[in-house]
């Protein structure tokens, strides 16, 4: 532990407590504290204005015309995604859980994982409107 008054040592009784301060242990000895105070000060108008621009959502998330304000209408509905990766058109199956900007999140069947899709890679997706999963291999 780094004493506090070692530095500080300027006259005789700065002296004197500090050789306290060795001979006792340092949690009786007192030390001096500063009190510290701040103020909270309203948040200006201008400041609320700029966050209330951050959070607002995007116009094409929330219109239906768009394709996450669309598939934002059915979040938890069993879907089916195709993805184009290189060459190869995969698809997963699995409930819708989130729509972002530029991504879906599906909770994959019969997994207990979720997987993140970006939007720019999908090509088509089949809601499933039924959530049956027995029907759903019919597609």
């Amino acid at each position: 532990m780094q004493n506090p008054y070692h530095k500080h040592i300027a006259s005789e009784k700065d002296l004197m407590l500090y050789e306290n301060f060795l001979e006792n242990d340092s949690r009786s000895f007192p030390i001096k504290t500063e009190e510290l105070s701040c103020t909270i000060e309203p948040k200006s108008k201008q400041m609320v204005k700029k966050s209330e621009v951050l959070t607002k959502a995007p116009s094409c998330i929330e219109n239906s015309m768009f394709f996450q304000g669309y598939l934002k209408n059915h979040i938890g509905k069993l879907v089916k995604v195709e993805s184009l990766l290189g060459n190869c058109l995969e698809s997963r199956m699995g409930v819708l859980f989130e729509v972002g900007a530029n991504y879906i999140v599906i909770k994959l069947h019969r997994s207990p994982c979720s997987m993140m899709i970006e939007a720019s890679a999908i090509k088509y997706i089949t809601i499933i409107h039924d959530n049956d999963i027995n029907k759903a291999y019919a597609y």
